[in-house]
């Protein structure tokens, strides 16, 4: 019999848990990965103003 590996991450800042499968997105479970096995949910890294997080702005490239 198969078994499906299943992880849970939480969110560092409010606690926020999602399940995840190996076939399953960090973005389809609404988290984002800040470290090693450290994660924000998309509305604590939006607040904290992570990089990483939905719609941050991408700020250009130094180029000199």
């Amino acid at each position: 019999m198969f078994r499906s590996t299943i992880a849970k991450l939480r969110c560092m800042r409010c606690s926020k848990e999602a399940e995840l499968t190996p076939t399953d997105d960090l973005e389809d479970a609404g988290m984002v990965k800040i470290g090693r096995n450290l994660y924000y949910c998309f509305t604590c890294a939006n607040v904290t103003g992570h990089p990483k997080a939905p719609g941050a702005a991408k700020l250009p490239k130094h180029t000199g």
